[in-house]
This record gives structure tokens, C-alpha cells and sequence, in this order.
């Protein structure tokens, strides 16, 4: 049968201390740091991930803002070149009215001078008019009915 001898039995011991030991001094230690290493580098995935998910929603804000600002410009063109269609119609309304109230100074002015240059006329024309009738009738008149007289006759003119 078996024959078991002492060697055998020693080895066998020597096996399961060298085992013992070798199991809590090494393969303790290193199932430790490699479970550690393992926690590290699922830490640094999720940080990864969230350092990710971050950076793409820090990017989508940006782009909103960007979009958003780009609106805004658009607004602000937009309302600038009404204002600029709105000045520009102003400035030619209050062009226009200026012209009129310049051709209507003018006109006013023109009238003015017409009538001065009618009255001087008339008055000419009665001056005139005394100087031919004093010669006419060879003598002269006093010059307060002669006026009376011119003033009549241009009336009826």
C-alpha cells in the first residue's frame, strides 16, 4: 500500500506554511494593490466620463450662447437699419418742409416786392401824371389834390 513516510508529511507541512505565508505575506499584498489599482482606474474612467459629459455640456452652452448672440446681432442690424430708414425719412421730410417754408419766404418775399414795386409804379405813374396835366393845364396844383386826384384814378384802374 501506501507507504508514507516522514519526508512526506514534513513537505506537506513546509507546503501549507510556505502556502500560508506566501498567501498573507504576497498574495495578500498584491490582490490588495490590485484591487486598489482597479478602484483607481474606474475612479479615473468616471471622472473621465464626468470630465466628458461636462466638457460637452460646457461646449453645448457655448454654442447656445454663440446662437444666442448671433440672434441678438441680427436684432440689433435689424434695428439699426430701421432707425437708419427712420432717420433718413425724417431728415428728407424735414429737407422737404424746409424747402416749402424757403419757396413760401421766397414767394411771401416776391409778393412783398411786387406790391412795393407796384405802389413805386403807381406813384411814378401819378407823379407822372401831375407833371403832364401841370404842363397841360399850365399851372399847378396844390400837391394834396393832386394825390387825391392820382389816387382816385389809379383806383379805377
Amino acid at each position: 500500500m501506501l507507504d508514507i513516510n516522514a519526508t512526506l508529511i514534513i513537505q506537506l507541512v513546509i507546503f501549507l506554511v510556505l502556502l500560508w505565508l506566501l498567501n498573507r505575506l504576497l498574495f495578500g499584498p498584491v490582490g490588495r494593490m490590485a484591487a486598489e489599482r482597479t478602484r483607481r482606474i474606474e475612479q479615473g474612467l468616471q471622472a473621465a466620463e464626468q470630465s466628458r459629459v461636462q466638457a460637452e455640456e460646457t461646449r453645448r452652452q457655448i454654442q447656445q450662447q454663440l446662437d444666442q448672440a448671433r440672434t441678438e446681432a441680427q436684432e440689433i442690424l435689424r434695428q439699426a437699419g430701421r432707425a437708419a430708414d427712420a432717420m433718413r425719412e425724417n431728415m428728407s421730410q424735414e429737407a422737404r418742409q424746409e424747402a416749402d417754408n424757403i419757396i413760401r419766404r421766397a414767394q411771401a418775399e416776391i409778393d412783398r416786392e411786387r406790391q412795393a414795386a407796384i405802389a413805386d409804379l403807381r406813384r411814378q405813374a401819378g407823379d407822372l401824371a401831375i407833371l403832364a396835366a401841370t404842363r397841360v393845364v399850365g399851372q399847378s396844383l396844390d400837391t394834396e389834390t393832386n394825390r387825391r386826384l392820382v389816387e382816385t384814378a389809379l383806383k379805377e384802374i
